[in-house]
């Protein structure tokens, strides 16, 4: 497993100096061989007890291998851990205080290391006796079967801190705080909404949990609303169906009532035109015969020297009108109709018998004469 560990060792007083930009420069052993004892939160491990203590083991050929040395070169210097262990690209502006700008091994199995630091407050703290190291680095552990001890391989440099209390004191001193066993909260990142937040590790997996189970919930959510949309829209649906299946019955009822009553009209027409032709010629036969066939036989009929070979149908109904009124008994009407016929205004007369033959029609069924 890789875990982010730290290594306590101590400046260099005789190297303390200042650049001629005013930052401060001095050499630091920051990593060596040889076993420390970690508290297992350290280590990034709880569970039941994670004060309690393991004995990790750094190898020399570990410590000097050119790579482990190599990665710590242009790490930052901070003033204490980060939180979390680690600097990152995210939170660099903020912890990092100054670089390590070279590190080689040394014949004791240790690494050396050359640093600058950039941040006043830093450079003043140092100054006034802040002296001890802590090397951040992320390395592989290689437990023993019962945990108590663990071997740390690959070791890669991450950062420099800057501390109060060094874990192998004057000898670690400028570079390795030294715990003090107590409840230890481990933090974890984890996003939420696309937002990332730092929390506890002993309720990370209950968050997780709470995470899914939203996400569940808006799902179903989402899902409900789809439905109620898609109900909603059968509803809309059925009503405008209804909606429109009762407009063409009501059109059709209407429909069927403008028919009944042209049917209607057209009865009562014929049986007042049938009604006058049978008071105008006597035994005549209307079978098979429309209005105006009626209208011209009674006309031809009632007056034999009036030709009507080139008169027309409206001729031939004001002539027919004005005969059956003859034969009701209306005279003046047709002595009215008659003169305006004599004077050549025939449109009037026209007109006129075409509105009493409409009033005859809509009321022949009634028996009633006008």
């Amino acid at each position: 497993m890789y875990v982010m560990i730290d290594s306590n060792l101590q400046i260099c007083d005789k190297s303390l100096k200042r650049t001629p930009q005013g930052y401060l420069m001095f050499d630091a052993i920051i990593a060596r061989s040889g076993s420390q004892e970690y508290l297992a939160f350290e280590l990034g491990i709880f569970g039941e007890d994670p004060n309690r203590r393991i004995m990790i083991d750094r190898p020399p050929e570990e410590v000097t291998d050119p790579m482990s040395v190599a990665s710590f070169i242009n790490m930052p210097a901070t003033d204490e851990h980060p939180p979390g262990g680690q600097v990152t690209p995210d939170n660099f502006s903020k912890y990092a205080k100054g670089i390590v700008i070279d590190a080689s091994a040394t014949e004791s199995n240790h690494v050396k290391a050359s640093l600058v630091v950039h941040d006043a407050g830093l450079i003043k703290k140092i100054e006034d006796g802040k002296r001890e190291l802590s090397a951040g680095y992320q390395a592989e552990i290689e437990f023993s079967d019962d945990g108590k001890s663990a071997v740390q391989r690959r070791i890669r440099g991450n950062h420099v801190a800057l501390v109060d209390a060094a874990r192998c004191g004057k000898e670690c001193s400028i570079f390795d705080s030294k715990p003090i066993p107590k409840e230890v909260i481990n933090m974890a990142k984890m996003k939420i909404n696309g937002v990332e937040y730092e929390i506890a590790d002993s309720v990370a997996p209950a968050v997780l949990i709470l995470i899914k189970d939203n996400e569940t919930l808006e799902t179903k959510l989402e899902d409900s609303v789809k439905e109620v949309s898609r109900v909603q829209a059968v509803a809309d649906a059925a009503e405008e169906e209804a909606k429109a299946a009762k407009k063409k019955m009501e059109d059709e009822e209407e429909d069927d009532k403008e028919k009944e009553k042209k049917i209607e009209d057209a009865a009562n027409e014929r049986v007042s035109v049938l009604l006058s032709a049978a008071k105008i010629i006597k035994d005549y036969d209307p079978s098979g015969k429309s209005l105006s066939e009626i209208k011209r036989d009674v006309v031809t009929d009632a007056l034999p020297d009036l030709d009507l070979s080139e008169k027309d149908d409206a001729y031939v109904e004001a002539r027919f009108d004005i005969l059956s009124e003859e034969s009701s008994g209306q005279t003046r009407l047709n002595d009215g109709l008659r003169q305006q016929m004599q004077d050549g205004d025939i449109t009037d007369a026209v007109s006129v018998a075409r509105k009493k033959k409409i009033e005859r029609s809509q009321n022949a069924y009634k028996g009633e004469k006008k």
